[in-house]
């Protein structure tokens, strides 16, 4: 049987009563108990103990009764030694001898409500009311404090950040501008209130601006928009916007606010490096090029040594095949470099490739190979169609597919898959290539897309750089690559891919 939920129970309104005359006490209690009012009343006969009970840190104490007659400090008195310690309490004052001079000074420092405890008990009546009117409005104080202290806060960042904050209403004229948009733009607060956003716009960038604020006023919220905006001198800087709505109470939307990040230096930076990957890739083509061909000369002349010794010791045998291993396997590192080298720089035109195609074409490639133990290449259908490079897809899968052939010897039956995951981020879908090998320490998970990094000694063959290159290849097309694994368990290798649009 489903249970209902219990029902909330408010939390009761608790009352320090500070009051020396026992039918006073007898009366408010009774006029308490037949109210509706959920409360708890703690009695006090002098103003001192209701100070000692406030000045607990775990006070309770929602709103504090007073009579003004008390023995010692009466209570006007305690009323200003509560205001003064700022006790989070609202304060009500009751008397039997009122007078207009003495309730003018019980509201004057700062006692919400002040009631006469006349003959015929008429003051009764309202008690339970003015209770809970002075909570409410007690309730609403403290909620505009912290609304005030909230605002204090947002401004206080405002005021601090690097970014520049600027504000505009539905004309686009600017109503909020902070320090950073002052030093980022070379415009005083001054200056900037009251003008159109426009002045920021370079003069070929068009209506960028009232397209984007259509956008905005349609309550649309733009991240991370880089751009090139104007500062006052009419010099430029690249900027990356996020530009919101403003909406008023009721909801509606009354102006945008724009936080602008200056991204220049960020863009000389990755341009900088973008040119010394451009020199470095260069030369490493250049050095490797070179490096080939004594290489491959050393290779012919070892061949012809060979033939030329009609018996050659065993020794010598030996000798000479270390020598072809070492040849063999410079020249494959000679070309993995060269590869490394051409990714980006060669075969960068992109196209509507089917990817389960080609994986199918790389597991009917690899299958035959293993003749060892049981292998299986299973390929999802209907896999997503992405845009990039052909050859360079089919390097990427045939690398991230033969090292899960290579490093699943000895397990009988290995198993491969290649499949997708079936949410989509950012245009961009998240392959895999999952295999039932022996899996890779977390500590290595990061390190084996490093170039020449090897896990295994030359037992494994491989340069070290096969990942390298997938990571590159993967990366120039805008993806990422990285492994899920545990010891033990298979090892699981996603990369991204944008997406075909159709």
């Amino acid at each position: 049987m489903q249970m209902s939920p219990e029902p909330t129970v408010a939390r009761p309104v608790h009352i320090l009563l500070v009051e020396d005359t026992e039918t006073d006490v007898l009366i408010i209690r009774r006029t308490l108990s037949r109210s509706n009012l959920n409360y708890q009343l703690t009695v006090v006969r002098q103003a001192e103990e209701a100070l000692d009970l406030l000045d607990d840190d775990a006070s309770p104490y929602d709103v504090l009764v007073t009579d003004h007659r008390l023995p010692g400090m009466h209570g006007l008195e305690l009323c200003r030694e509560v205001l003064g310690k700022r006790h989070s309490v609202a304060m009500v004052m009751l008397t039997g001898a009122g007078s207009e001079d003495l309730a003018v000074q019980a509201l004057k420092a700062g006692v919400d409500e002040y009631l006469i405890k006349d003959t015929r008990g008429g003051y009764l009546a309202l008690f339970t009311t003015v209770i809970e009117e002075v909570v409410r409005r007690q309730a609403e104080k403290r909620e505009h404090i912290r609304a005030e202290r909230r605002v204090r806060h947002l401004a206080a960042i405002v005021e601090s950040t690097h970014d520049a904050v600027i504000g505009c209403d539905l004309d686009t004229v600017i109503v909020s501008w902070n320090p950073a948009a002052e030093r980022m733009f070379g415009f005083s607060r001054e200056e900037a209130l009251g003008r159109q956003l426009v002045i920021l716009l370079p003069d070929d960038h068009g209506d960028e601006m009232s397209r984007m604020m259509e956008r905005i006023f349609a309550g649309e919220r733009i991240e991370n928009y880089e751009t090139v905006r104007r500062r006052k001198d009419h010099s430029t800087l690249e900027v990356a916007l996020t530009v919101s709505p403003i909406r008023d109470g009721n909801g509606q939307i009354v102006g945008a606010s724009a936080i602008i990040r200056d991204i220049t230096a960020q863009r000389k930076a990755e341009l900088d490096r973008r040119k010394a990957m451009h020199e470095m890739e260069t030369f490493l083509f250049g050095v490797t090029h070179d490096l080939k061909s004594p290489v491959l000369s050393a290779q012919g002349m070892l061949g012809l040594l060979r033939e030329e010794l009609q018996n050659p010791s065993e020794d010598l045998c030996t000798y000479m095949n270390h020598m072809q291993t070492s040849l063999s396997w410079m020249a494959q590192l000679l070309e993995d470099l060269a590869e490394m080298s051409r990714v980006g720089r060669t075969d960068t035109s992109s196209e509507v490739v089917d990817l389960a195609e080609i994986a199918e074409e790389v597991a009917g490639e690899l299958l035959p190979l293993v003749t060892d133990r049981g292998l299986t290449i299973e390929v999802q259908p209907d896999l997503p169609w992405v845009f990039c490079n052909p050859r360079r897809l089919r390097q990427t899968l045939s690398n991230l597919m033969g090292n899960a052939v290579k490093f699943t010897t000895g397990v009988d039956p290995s198993r491969i898959e290649v499949g997708a995951e079936p949410e989509l981020k950012d245009g961009k879908v998240t392959f895999y290539v999952l295999d039932n090998g022996p899996g890779i320490p977390r500590g290595e998970q990061q390190r084996i897309f490093e170039m020449f990094y090897r896990r295994h000694g030359r037992e494994v063959p491989g340069t070290g750089m096969g990942l390298a290159v997938v990571k590159k290849i993967v990366e120039s097309v805008g993806g990422s690559i990285w492994v899920d694994s545990q010891v033990g368990q298979g090892a699981k290798f996603m990369f991204t891919l944008p997406i075909a649009v159709e």
